[in-house]
């Protein structure tokens, strides 16, 4: 009797797992495409869930959580949508220093609410996944260079292609 009781637990554990990966991936389509409102319910369904016992305090819960929901919406813009590291590292560290400034469970899921929204404004703003390479780091190259002189030859040399070549390219 002990054994099914033992294997029934195993298999709800399983399926809650199963569930939440698949919350989270769902989580991550939405980031991705930027859609803030339909990432939000995946982030509240994700929060609703209940977590294995890793911690018995909920604040640390929570923050281990928000960490690691900064972490897979920063590798998500980088890998999914080409987002600049450059962007991603800044709205990751703002992040950082804002959860470091919580001391409640709901001050850690209003930071992690705000920066969803950011990362979404990355997604829609700053994607570049539908370009080239060439393309991709022309545009990277020149968003964060704006304020330097610019020219065909200077973007050629820092994207280590030939002048003729980019002209063709861009």
């Amino acid at each position: 009797m002990n054994h099914q009781k033992y294997k029934d637990r195993e298999t709800l554990e399983i399926k809650n797992i199963e569930e939440r990966y698949k919350i989270e991936e769902n989580f991550l389509n939405m980031l991705s495409s930027g859609d803030y409102s339909k990432a939000m319910s995946a982030y509240n369904a994700l929060c609703s869930m209940k977590l294995d016992g890793r911690n018995m305090d909920s604040y640390q819960d929570a923050k281990y959580l928000a960490i690691v929901l900064g972490t897979l919406c920063r590798k998500t813009l980088q890998h999914r949508n080409k987002v600049h590291p450059y962007y991603l590292n800044s709205v990751s560290k703002e992040m950082a220093m804002d959860r470091n400034n919580t001391e409640t469970t709901d001050d850690i899921r209003n930071v992690s609410k705000k920066f969803i929204k950011k990362y979404c404004l990355l997604a829609k703003n700053h994607s570049l996944h539908q370009y080239s390479e060439v393309v991709h780091k022309s545009i990277s190259y020149i968003e964060i260079h704006y304020a330097d002189e610019l020219s065909l030859s200077i973007l050629a040399s820092n994207l280590h292609v030939t002048k003729k070549l980019s002209k063709c390219r861009l």
